[in-house]
């Protein structure tokens, strides 16, 4: 009936007054890296709305914060592939795809599919815009590629040379010390990743490198996700039952 079918995110997007939109999506690591970006706005003093696959429907913090008539907050945005297969206009001004690996397969036709979905994110970002590159992700490398950005792109990697990069046991963003490795709290090379998108996209949003550092310091993790429990015997027990793929599962034993 050529009758349009939206994600609430859309609907609340085009209802809503212009804001800072920072848009999250990949296979593992959203829900942590967009935590992590909300308690370091929050801490700076921010307006900040979390929504989306975290949890909640930006839709109903539209209403519960009138962002019909106001604007100038910051909406961090957890993004599956299955939100974003139905977006037309929805616009974020910082966006990433964290890492492509296989999942949703029960659902998309293909995995080509899965992964093309996931580039939907910057598809109506502009120049203006910014784009948060993960260097060290062959596949994700390709779809970029594949469907090029148009954004700015602000790059990390745990290995290559980088906006924000190791150096000297430390995580370092545009040649800036941000904090040593050695006071980071949660575990696993992925965190690291993490952090590096939080630090970039919290820089991008006015934050001091001071208050980042603060808020990465502090942050201890999301339940279920690697979370430490306890140390019994001499052995450390860690709940990872959020760990919803084969991919998430290898990553925290290696972590």
């Amino acid at each position: 009936r050529g009758i349009p079918v939206y994600t609430e995110i859309e609907l609340a997007y085009q209802v809503a007054q212009m804001q800072n939109y920072i848009a999250i999506t990949g296979t593992n690591g959203k829900t942590t890296t967009v935590t992590l970006i909300d308690e370091i706005l929050r801490q700076a003093k921010h307006e900040v709305c979390l929504a989306g696959n975290v949890g909640t429907p930006y839709s109903s913090l539209v209403l519960k914060n009138q962002l019909m008539n106001h604007s100038g907050y910051d909406i961090v945005l957890e993004m599956s592939n299955f939100q974003l297969l139905d977006i037309a206009k929805f616009h974020p001004h910082i966006s990433t795809i964290i890492n492509l690996t296989p999942d949703h397969l029960d659902y998309m036709a293909s995995l080509d599919e899965y992964y093309t979905s996931k580039t939907r994110i910057y598809m109506n970002q502009t120049e203006d815009d910014y784009f948060i590159e993960n260097l060290d992700d062959d596949i994700l490398q390709s779809y970029l590629t594949k469907y090029p950005v148009s954004a700015k792109r602000v790059t990390f990697s745990l290995s290559k040379e980088a906006d924000c990069m190791i150096q000297n046991q430390a995580i370092y963003y545009q040649g800036k010390h941000v904090i040593d490795l050695n006071e980071i709290k949660i575990v696993g090379k992925h965190n690291i990743q993490n952090m590096m998108i939080a630090i970039i996209a919290c820089a991008l949003s006015h934050v001091s490198l001071e208050d980042i550092h603060q808020g990465l310091a502090a942050f201890q993790g999301v339940e279920h996700r690697i979370e430490f429990v306890r140390e019994y015997q001499g052995v450390k027990y860690y709940n990872d039952s959020k760990a919803t793929n084969t991919d998430a599962a290898i990553i925290a034993l290696k972590a």
